[in-house]
């Protein structure tokens, strides 16, 4: 083999080698930019009408464009967030104070429910033939939910931290993608 296509060989593949460690740190990154890129492409045009409006400052216009990006889409996307956390975190404290005090009396509450005690006594009455307690298993499979919506719970909190930091990456992205776009594009 020639001397220069080696070492043209090791170069291609350490640049491979590269490539691939880039990726696999950026990875957690992409869908984050990529939603930036697809807000900066679909919002372009106004964009340029900035940049005429600012006279051709890219940098003034990139910055405008961005606020107004974060308070059409960030800013209702954050509210609904904070919505949804103060949802999860009010069925959290509610589960966790129903499984710790008084979940016998709750759930026999919703088992003498109008609707529902019919419907109990009916299956009791089956039960008795099998010998199968229905409030000991009723009360077993709510403990079985109660642990599931916890783990639940647990799980969407940290999924929207992780929302919340993509959404601040989009809108670092935003400004310079819009700022640098026309030169990344070339």
């Amino acid at each position: 083999m020639d001397r220069k296509v080696f070492y043209a060989f090791i170069a291609y593949t350490f640049v491979l080698i590269l490539l691939y460690l880039l990726y696999t740190i950026l990875r957690p990154f992409l869908g984050a930019l990529g939603w930036a890129a697809v807000i900066v492409i679909a919002t372009y045009p106004v964009f340029r009408r900035l940049v005429r409006l600012f006279r051709g400052k890219q940098a003034r216009a990139a910055g405008m464009m961005t606020i107004l990006v974060f308070l059409v889409v960030v800013v209702p996307a954050v509210l609904l967030l904070g919505v949804l956390v103060q949802e999860v975190t009010q069925v959290q404290e509610t589960v966790s104070r129903w499984s710790s005090t008084d979940q016998y009396s709750t759930i026999d509450k919703a088992l003498n429910h109008p609707w529902i005690a019919p419907v109990i006594k009916k299956v009791e009455e089956a039960a008795k033939i099998a010998q199968i307690d229905v409030k000991a298993s009723a009360i077993e499979a709510a403990k079985r939910v109660i642990s599931f919506l916890f783990g639940s719970l647990t799980g969407a909190v940290r999924q929207v931290a992780i929302l919340f930091f993509q959404l601040i990456l989009v809108v670092v992205s935003l400004f310079f993608l819009y700022k640098d776009g026309a030169r990344l594009v070339k």
